[in-house]
C-alpha cells in the first residue's frame, strides 16, 4: 500500500519535471534562436544539461508506469 503510493508519487514528480524540463528547452530554444550574434557558454551549458534531464526524467516517467 504505501510502496504504491510512493510509486504514484514518483511518476506524478517524474512527469511533472519531465513537462516543466522539456517546456523551459523550448522556450530557451526560441530565445537562443533569436539572439543575433554568440550565445553565452552557460546558456548553452543550461540548454544541453536541461535536455538532457527532460530524457532521464521521462524514462523516469515511463519506468513507473
Amino acid at each position: 500500500m504505501f510502496f504504491e503510493f510512493l510509486q504514484a508519487v514518483g511518476m506524478f514528480l517524474s512527469l511533472a519535471m519531465c513537462l516543466f524540463l522539456f517546456s523551459f528547452v523550448y522556450i530557451e530554444g526560441l530565445r537562443i534562436s533569436n539572439n543575433e550574434g554568440r550565445i553565452e557558454a552557460s546558456t548553452f551549458i543550461t540548454f544541453v544539461s536541461s535536455i538532457v534531464m527532460a530524457f532521464v526524467f521521462s524514462f523516469f516517467a515511463s519506468s513507473f508506469y
